[in-house]
């Protein structure tokens, strides 16, 4: 896929490549108390899947939920998993979501009112080092004058959702915000990303990672009993860009550049018989990637990979991979480097005699003293006054003193 951006005056890098990986079906677990916390979220799921059904009305079958009243070892099965309003988690249960989280698993956690705090802090968000729950916040006067205020729109859960008239996202760009009447004041600490934050400065939505899995938390549940959030336009597409983000267990966005090495992160590719250029040909190339863990494939420099566009990764089988190859983006920013930055970057290359010139009137100069040397006999001239005036100097201090 490619995407144009806005004309500028370097017309070369406004046609950017990238890849999307979506899989066929996702699994995705529903773990709550009771049904009705999951209302909402069903019904986004539901209207997703009337949105994505073809012309002739036939149900689209990308989402495949099942629901637990426990963690259990069921869950494995999911790509992503909701909590909404579980009270509270057993050590056994904490365990099993830990695991699940480390293998590469995504949860989203909507602590509904009751949930117990302290159960939370001590025996699930200890484990997985990610935010505590500091108190539930009940003043509803002044809650329902909350508004969002800081939204990273570069997180993959919201980029490209809301976007300015020039399709970019703006700082002054606002989402609707919900009416809160009571929620959640979340602790972040070193691991934790803000997606979206309140005008107090409390965090509405944040995000951790834990080895290759992520987790994202919620300051309000997903009913209507502390605050109107589900019936927002911000709600649907939360919903369905978290279960493409969270399902995901490697990088959500990854670049690759051309004019580079570059460690081509896979999936489902075992032994590598050739690659796919973007002009259509194909390069034969052997490789086989480690069956454990998260694949890679280590792609050198070389001048049939130095086209811009899609490649296609391709097995003995027959199975497929494509990932996207841009310019650096660093070669299209007229920036001009300053005077120290210069410097080093030529000390780095072994290049030490570096000097800055001025006025261009004295670049000749300059280039010929670099290939003839510096012309002394300025200096040597001095020199020699200095000498004749110091010299007839001591000759009539002398006379003087006979």
């Amino acid at each position: 896929m490619q995407s144009e951006f806005q004309e500028d005056e370097i017309l070369q890098d406004n046609k950017y490549y990238f890849s999307l990986y979506i899989p066929d079906k996702f699994n995705i677990g529903l773990i709550e108390n009771n049904p009705k916390d999951f209302y909402f979220i069903d019904l986004a799921l539901q209207t997703a899947s009337n949105i994505l059904s073809d012309s002739i009305q036939r149900k689209s079958e990308l989402f495949n939920i099942r629901s637990e009243n426990s963690v259990n070892e069921n869950i494995f099965a999911n790509d992503v998993v909701f909590i909404s309003n579980k009270n509270s988690f057993t050590d056994n249960e904490a365990n099993i979501l830990k695991d699940y989280v480390s293998n590469g698993g995504g949860v989203f956690i909507f602590p509904g009112s009751s949930v117990d705090i302290n159960n939370y802090n001590n025996t699930v968000f200890n484990k997985l080092n990610t935010v505590r729950i500091g108190s539930l916040n009940t003043d509803k006067e002044t809650n329902q004058s909350l508004k969002f205020d800081k939204v990273d729109f570069d997180n993959p859960v919201l980029s490209e959702i809301f976007t300015n008239q020039l399709n970019s996202p703006s700082d002054k760009f606002s989402i609707e915000s919900p009416k809160v009447s009571s929620f959640f004041e979340l602790l972040p600490n070193e691991n934790t990303n803000s997606i979206i934050t309140f005008i107090n400065n409390k965090p509405f939505l944040l995000e951790s990672k834990f080895a290759k899995g992520r987790i994202i938390i919620s300051s309000v549940s997903a009913s209507d009993d502390m605050s109107d959030l589900p019936f927002k336009s911000i709600f649907v597409p939360l919903i369905i860009r978290s279960i493409y983000y969270l399902s995901n267990n490697f990088e959500y966005q990854r670049e690759y550049v051309t004019g580079r090495s570059n460690l081509i992160a896979v999936r489902d590719i075992k032994n590598v018989s050739e690659i796919i250029l973007p002009d259509g040909s194909s390069v034969k190339k052997e490789a086989v990637l480690n069956p454990a863990g998260e694949d890679y494939l280590f792609l050198p420099y070389e001048e049939n990979t130095s086209d811009i566009g899609i490649y296609a990764i391709k097995d003995s089988l027959g199975t497929d991979f494509s990932f996207a190859m841009n310019k650096n983006s660093i070669e299209s920013k007229p920036l001009v480097s300053g005077e120290e930055e210069v410097i080093d970057f030529f000390k780095k290359n072994g290049i030490e005699n570096v000097r800055f010139i001025e006025a261009n009137e004295s670049i000749a100069d300059e280039v010929r003293e670099s290939k003839t040397g510096f012309s002394l006999w300025k200096y040597f001239l001095i020199a020699a006054i200095l000498f004749v005036l110091a010299e007839m100097l001591l000759s009539k201090r002398i006379e003087e003193g006979c």
